[in-house]
């Protein structure tokens, strides 16, 4: 019979209603014959169909007993998860298993070829000479040949003798190989790690990832510097629940090469008479650790943790990979104990840092302050006599240390001296209650008026003076309105663009009415003919009468603050809807000190002459300016100091496209700057070393390739280059291995490059050589 003009139901009584039922075959081809066996044989634009399974071929033999089906010419089978593609295949609908001749199957993005590939189950499989790839390209861009291939569908392709084939070229051979086609974790080997630096040499690593349960996992790591030695390491990771989890990282090494170089032999030459060589050591046993740690408890408690130790100051810089904060000036390891609730906010909180500045890499910890406990309580702004808003901070701390609780003249002081001796242990107890009162003057005018006190109280407990406090009396009136306006092409149209821009002028005036402080050497012993004035917004210097921290500061004595902005806003309808975008900011503001204005024109100095008062009420002009548009970005940073007439500079330009490609340009300009009251007959402000720098940045990200890198110079020095580094990811077609690295120089410093071969197996699964 030719040319059926229907389809063929092998079971009638497979139909029911007119529908197909579960199970039953639906056939269609050019002739059909049956056979004296059962058997049918179909030929010509053969289609069977069998629930969500479709088998097209030339000629097939069915048998609807067992549910066999031996097909021959041009073999396809498509099922949920398979396409199967041979010259002849043999196949059960029930078992889902069959024999695949010279032909291919292809499950996601991963796809095996064999002479024989059998079909062992509905996700096994197994080939002989045979080849396997994630790629999707043709011919595919690598491919893994081997003996024999035994695949699970969300397991492993486990291959035996494999020749890595780059475009059909063989590059390599294994004696056995495994290769995850699957999205679930799963304990084994992860891929090698090859690194080169300048000061530590070449390495090779290894690392394996053990995935314990399904919300637990640990990785093991293991590398191996030619200069340095055999470093080990161990990550763990843990989610308790949806709002807990925490994860751990050690590193341990014996260190033969760190003892051996000026790193340790010599110390920081950054601090003064500290260039000196001491003892070499041939091992220096170095380790990181790193913890970090939330807990959601009941009754609205939570917990946190985080622990960052390093054996030496110089490890964050060597190591980089295994712990960050190379930049710091010290590493915080914190334990916390805190409760929120709709009013209040109160913790308890055990604070250790690890000073990163200290002169040996190496030596003791033993003169930075501990924060052991601190103790906090908040009450949040709430309703006072029916207006404005009243809130309350108390915040006491215990400072100590592992060395001396106090710093004499001499590292052999045993005798606290209320002279020369400087506080390193105590408690401080804070209580600040605030007042403020928001309102609005002929809706032009938003007024803000705060009052607030202070006061504190110290206890020391090897002193002749083993108590003081200070308490204090602030007042703010912050004032500001805002005028805008709305320009566009069509105001009656919704979609049209529009631009508002909004000036926004502030002033801001604090002053201290009231001041109480004891004549106490923990708050300094000035001989000046005043104090400084400190603002909130001034960086610490070495200048300051601090003693343990930035509340021990005396700040906003009488000063007035004002600033200017403006700000053009775009609205935008595109095709992901309505976008709104700040394209322009610009802000600049500036400080009057009352107080230093109203100093007397004269003084008297420690030599009994009568000397003229320097007199510098302005702080610096600041301005910062920013454009924000769709290919163009525009940034400048910029201080003026009005008595010493100089000005620090900062710009930065980027130009890029929708796609995120771009370039960017950087440059700065300055000096080292800071308050010089030892001698008011100077200027208040001393330059140092100028500095002049620029930078240039490319970034840019095509189909077969990711790329940025960045060259830094130093302008004063003959636009020489001080530093350079790139990074990219080669991705050759077929979307299935690249090749990555990194290098980065420092002239006149380090070198390092490392690299990377990530296969990619599809859905972000890869491994990296």
């Amino acid at each position: 019979m030719t040319n059926l003009i229907f389809k063929i139901f092998f079971l009638i009584a497979s139909i029911a209603f007119g529908q197909p039922q579960k199970n039953s075959i639906i056939l269609n081809a050019d002739s059909y014959n049956t056979n004296p066996d059962g058997t049918a044989d179909l030929e010509g634009n053969v289609k069977v169909v069998r629930d969500s399974e479709i088998l097209t071929c030339d000629k097939a033999k069915i048998n609807n007993k067992t549910s066999d089906v031996f097909a021959q010419g041009n073999v396809t089978l498509i099922t949920p998860k398979d396409f199967i593609r041979a010259q002849r295949m043999n196949y059960n609908f029930n078992t889902k298993k069959g024999v695949i001749y010279n032909g291919l199957i292809q499950t996601g993005q991963e796809t095996i070829e064999g002479e024989v590939i059998y079909k062992t189950g509905e996700e096994q499989f197994r080939a002989d000479k045979a080849s396997y790839t994630s790629c999707v390209n043709c011919p595919p861009s690598w491919k893994l040949s081997g003996k024999s291939i035994d695949a699970t569908l969300g397991g492993y392709a486990y291959i035996t003798h494999p020749i890595v084939k780059i475009y059909n070229i063989p590059v390599l051979w294994l004696p056995w190989i495994a290769i995850p086609i699957k999205n679930k974790r799963q304990s084994g080997l992860l891929a090698p790690n090859l690194e080169i630096k300048g000061n530590g040499g070449g390495s090779f690593g290894e690392s394996y990832f053990w995935a314990i349960d399904d919300s637990k996992d640990a990785t093991l790591y293991a590398s191996y510097y030619d200069k340095r030695g055999f470093k080990s390491g161990l990550e763990y990771r843990f989610v308790s629940d949806v709002n807990s989890s925490g994860s751990f990282k050690g590193t341990y090494l014996n260190d033969r090469y760190f003892g051996d170089t000026d790193d340790y032999k010599r110390l920081d030459e950054r601090y003064a008479g500290s260039g000196t060589n001491r003892e070499m050591k041939p091992n220096i046993q170095r380790f990181s650790i790193k913890y970090k740690q939330h807990v959601e408890l009941p009754d609205g408690f939570s917990h946190n943790a985080k622990v960052n130790l390093v054996s030496d100051t110089r490890y964050l810089y060597d190591f980089s990979e295994d712990i960050s904060g190379a930049n710091e000036p010290a590493l915080d390891n914190r334990i916390n104990l805190s409760k929120i609730t709709e009013n209040t906010q109160s913790s308890i909180d055990v604070s250790i840092y690890q000073n990163l500045l200290k002169v040996d890499p190496l030596g003791p910890n033993d003169q930075t302050i501990h924060r052991m406990p601190e103790v906090k309580y908040s009450i949040s702004p709430q309703k006072f006599l029916g207006f404005g808003l009243l809130s309350v901070d108390f915040d006491y701390v215990n400072f100590t240390n592992s060395g001396k609780t106090f710093y004499g003249p001499s590292e052999s002081a045993t005798t606290f001296d209320l002279e020369t001796s400087q506080y390193r242990a105590g408690q401080r107890l804070i209580f600040r209650p605030s007042f403020a009162l928001a309102f609005n003057i002929f809706k032009l005018f938003d007024v803000l008026p705060q009052i607030e006190y202070e006061e504190i109280f110290y206890q020391f407990g090897y002193s002749a003076k083993p108590t003081t406090s200070r308490r204090f009396v602030r007042t703010s009136l912050n004032l500001k309105t805002r005028l805008s306006g709305i320009y566009g092409e069509d105001n009656s149209d919704i979609y049209a663009t529009k631009f508002k821009h909004e000036i926004v002028p502030e002033l801001n005036y604090s002053v201290i009415p009231s001041f109480y402080q004891e004549d106490h050497p923990f708050f300094g012993t000035q001989t000046l003919p005043f104090s400084p004035n400190y603002t909130s917004s001034q960086p610490v210097t070495e200048f300051d009468t601090i003693q343990f921290d930035y509340e021990d500061r005396f700040v906003d004595q009488n000063v007035i603050t004002y600033a200017l902005t403006n700000k053009i806003i775009r609205k935008k309808h595109n095709q992901e809807g309505l976008q709104y975008r700040e394209i322009i900011f610009h802000k600049f503001s500036q400080t009057y000190d009352v107080y230093s204005a109203k100093l007397p024109d004269l003084y008297t100095d420690s030599d009994n002459v009568i000397r003229p008062t320097i007199k510098q009420p302005w702080g610096e002009l600041k301005s910062y300016f920013a454009l924000n548009l769709d290919y163009l970005s525009f940034s400048s940073d910029i201080s003026y100091y009005p008595y010493e007439i100089k000005t620090i500079y900062s710009y930065s330009l980027g130009l890029y496209n929708g796609k995120g490609d771009g370039l960017s340009l950087g440059y700065s300009q300055g000096f080292q700057i800071r308050p010089n009251y030892s001698d008011p007959s100077l200027s208040r402000l001393i330059f140092g070393a100028r500095s002049e720098t620029a930078s240039i940045s490319a970034y840019f990200t095509t189909k077969y390739l990711n790329f940025n890198g960045t060259t830094n110079f130093d302008i004063i020095n003959s636009w020489n280059p001080t530093s350079f580094s790139i990074r990219g990811l080669l991705k050759p077609p077929g979307k299935c291995w690249g090749f990555g690295f990194y290098l980065n120089k420092v002239f006149g410093g380090e070198f390092s490059f490392s690299w990377t071969l990530p296969i990619f197996f599809g859905e972000g699964r890869s491994i990296e050589f």
